[in-house]
């Protein structure tokens, strides 16, 4: 009869933090963990390194790969850089081989040890490339406009579809670009794993609800898009989407920059977790949000890379260094906490911790002798030592 596998590392990021020197048992299908435990001698050979759950990245943009290194940064602002966005993606060449740029960025994922992810797609393709690089998670199949046709109506109220630990759900862009009743219609869809909305991702989108002016509203107007039919909210961005009915553990927001205490508080009061993304803060406004102010409030964070066209990479450890130089004072293990047991939460996924019962997957990093090491820049030598396990939300297979 098979042996249960141990593996043992010179370090084991639990759910109670860092242990030392510590053991994982797996059970013989090498994927669920039996026993987390103190290093033993008999226990085998001692990896040097910290041993870790699969990494959940709570949004990439797999699809905007193409257009990786092309687009402006350094805090030139939204407009300019979505402008520009549009505009490249209107380039033959960036989309000529999409299902290459998606398998591509599945293969980076999979490289930088994520075990699951919420992705966000316009075309809502990208679960075949998840598959395929063995990534369970979510694909949100975007819609905006404040116009929809019906096919878009139609698409938000879809149930979505479930294949092999892959949901692809509708989920609105963000309160800046679609309709009200299509925010309620996809968020309405409680299929187990959460819809996702840009929220807050520039002070601009504050002042387009509060006054129906702005960046925003210059921008809308100059690209033709017919929004002034529609009241204008007259609130910040937050109680817009409470009054909307959508806020809560089923409705996971996305960069929240430019969200106030009161604002902060009212979302953790919620439950609607809030992914960050640092690096493409910077990229883009060169600003980011307040997040010890976000943590006081009890908001529950987790992090993400966004895309390729305002990150260098979709590797979410790389957010670390970033957050640790802006937030000394905040302990490293606080910012891989929100990379793994964070997201696994945010998403639904009963992952992100190394303890009895669970399938995270294990992800070695080599040479980490102690956890602060992550808050150096230099990148980190990562293997795979066990596969993640099943999701119980995406166990059937249905249209």
């Amino acid at each position: 009869m098979k042996a249960n596998r141990v593996l043992r590392a010179r370090g084991v990021w639990t759910s109670s933090g860092w242990l030392d020197e510590g053991s994982v048992v797996l059970d013989r299908d090498e994927r669920t963990i039996l026993e987390v435990r103190p290093g033993r001698a008999e226990d085998g050979q001692l990896h040097e390194g910290l041993l870790i759950p699969g990494l959940i990245n709570a949004h990439p943009h797999l699809e905007l790969g193409g257009l990786a290194g092309r687009l402006p940064r350094g805090g030139v602002g939204f407009r300019a850089w979505a402008t520009a966005l549009i505009e490249a993606r209107r380039e033959p060449d960036t989309s000529s081989d999409h299902a290459r740029v998606l398998a591509q960025g599945a293969a980076d994922l999979r490289a930088a040890g994520t075990a699951g992810v919420s992705d966000i797609s316009n075309e809502g393709d990208a679960a075949q490339a998840l598959m395929s690089a063995n990534i369970r998670g979510v694909v949100q199949h975007e819609l905006m406009g404040f116009s929809p046709s019906e096919k878009v109506w139609s698409q938000a109220r879809h149930a979505g579809t479930r294949e092999a630990g892959v949901i692809t759900r509708p989920a609105a862009h963000a309160p800046y670009s679609t309709h009200p009743e299509i925010i309620q219609a996809t968020a309405g869809l409680r299929l187990g794993a959460p819809s996702t909305l840009h929220l807050a991702e520039d002070e601009a989108e504050r002042h387009f609800l509060m006054r129906g002016e702005g960046v925003y509203a210059e921008w809308l107007d100059a690209m033709g898009v017919s929004w002034r039919h529609l009241d204008v909210p007259g609130c910040d961005p937050v109680s817009y989407l409470d009054r909307l009915g959508v806020l809560g553990r089923g409705q996971m927001v996305v960069h929240g920059v430019d969200l106030r205490p009161e604002e902060q508080r009212a979302l953790a009061q919620s439950g609607s977790p809030l992914c960050l993304c640092p690096r493409s803060n910077l990229w883009i406004g060169g600003r980011l949000p307040d997040v010890p102010g976000l943590m006081d409030a009890g908001v529950r964070l987790c992090l993400g890379t966004d895309s390729l066209a305002s990150c260098d990479s979709l590797d979410v450890l790389e957010e670390i260094p970033v957050l640790a130089e802006a937030f000394p004072d905040i302990p490293v293990g606080v910012w891989l906490d929100m990379a793994t047991r964070g997201g696994a939460e945010a998403l639904g996924i009963p992952w992100g911790r190394l303890q009895e019962g669970t399938a995270p997957g294990l992800v070695l990093l080599h040479g980490v002798g102690e956890i602060g090491r992550l808050k150096d820049p230099t990148p980190l030598e990562r293997s795979w030592f066990a596969e993640p396990g099943a999701c119980p939300w995406t166990a059937g297979v249905h249209a």
